[in-house]
């Protein structure tokens, strides 16, 4: 889709139609911004000329005899403006659209591409969404409290109007799991642990009890049916999400290792971690003999969000 035509300029577009009007009535001396996307290449080019000038002909080839590159060049050196984004694409070939993009370039005070344009709109929705949600329980504190009788096996038990974490023959007190938002991506929403919910090796093991045993006991039977995927973070999670520290938590004054598995090896048995300093140690550790914290994510419907938010 034209960057000129896509729904992210669509937006900003009348947004800044409505901020100009607004300044516009309270007679304010500044002059309001102008927003201004260019797309290059054809026939985008060619639609955005038409979209501000409806009377030029239909066909291209015509548009460019009666509206020469010249005049083209004329209407970039006009636009005086504080913020102007280009969408760059000349691709290959037609030095017609290299020259109209050297003129652009030299004239727009900014001059981005599509990916640009997008990680924008990413990092605006990002700012705009929750921060936190809360879904799902894990253990809090090791207590006594639960009759021995539910000891037998691991899962999730109720007592006396509360709900416990039974694992490896202990009785837990349980909390609310809250989730940091990472990125949304199509309907869904992708989200990160807050809290580490338990520390483990790693490998295989770790992604069979997090699919296995987690799933079952943090989990209602309506909170399952809405998980749309359940694993560890993975290095391109980290490419995805835009938003500054997404990656620094709190550490919990009872986690030994102040960093936590992701999905990725590095080689062998060495699986990668987060560190403390939230970037990726790409060496990692050994997951047959070292424990880290286990921070999972969580892939959900979007829509469900407003309901869960902090």
């Amino acid at each position: 889709i034209p960057a000129f035509m896509s729904d992210p300029i669509y937006k900003e577009r009348t947004y800044t139609i409505e901020k100009m009007a607004e300044v516009g009535k309270r007679g304010d001396s500044d002059r309001p911004f102008l927003y201004f996307p260019v797309n290059i290449g054809a026939p985008s080019t060619m639609r955005l000329l038409k979209t501000i000038f409806p009377m030029l002909p239909e066909g291209d080839a015509d548009t460019e005899r009666v509206f020469p590159l010249k005049y083209i060049k004329t209407i970039v050196e006009l636009f005086d403006s504080d913020v102007i984004y280009c969408y760059a694409d000349p691709e290959d070939g037609g030095e017609y659209k290299r020259q109209l993009l050297s003129y652009i370039v030299k004239a727009l005070p900014a001059v981005v591409d599509e990916a640009a344009l997008l990680r924008r709109a990413r990092r605006e929705a990002a700012a705009a969404a929750p921060r936190s949600v809360t879904f799902g329980i894990c253990k809090a504190a090791p207590t006594a409290m639960l009759p021995s009788y539910f000891l037998t096996k691991d899962q999730r038990a109720e007592y006396q109007s509360a709900t416990y974490i039974v694992q490896g023959g202990r009785a837990y007190t349980s909390k609310r799991i809250s989730w940091r938002i990472l990125y949304t991506e199509g309907e869904d929403t992708v989200l990160i642990s807050e809290d580490v919910v338990d520390v483990r090796g790693g490998g295989k093991e770790l992604n069979a009890w997090l699919s296995g045993a987690f799933l079952a006991i943090a989990f209602t039977d309506a909170e399952r049916e809405a998980i749309r995927e359940l694993r560890l973070l993975t290095e391109k999670d980290v490419k995805k999400t835009e938003i500054p520290d997404a990656f620094l938590f709190d550490l919990p004054s009872d986690l030994a290792e102040t960093h936590f598995w992701i999905a990725d090896i590095s080689m062998g048995a060495l699986q990668r971690v987060i560190k403390k300093n939230g970037t990726i140690y790409m060496g990692g550790y050994n997951f047959r003999t070292k424990k880290s914290g286990v921070r999972p994510v969580l892939r959900l419907p979007t829509d469900l969000l407003s309901s869960l938010t902090q």
